[in-house]
């Protein structure tokens, strides 16, 4: 069994939620509507991390991220 989806919501008012596997990543972009606006699966490891980031940065340009 999986953990939980990890949410973040942005000023842009959508959701990421990223579901995490043990060799993969999805995350999910959902809007208001419950529309999927991007989607994207990425490895587990380093380069998929910096993968997710980046794919992530049009929606959380107004956030601040961890490092």
């Amino acid at each position: 069994m999986s953990a939980a989806p990890e949410r973040v919501l942005t000023s842009q008012g959508v959701v990421i939620a990223v579901e995490p596997h043990n060799a993969s990543w999805t995350a999910v972009v959902v809007t208001a509507s419950l529309a999927a606006a991007g989607a994207i699966r990425v490895e587990v490891s380093r380069a998929g991390y910096w993968q997710l980031r980046r794919s992530a940065a049009p929606w959380t340009s107004s956030m601040s991220w961890p490092r």
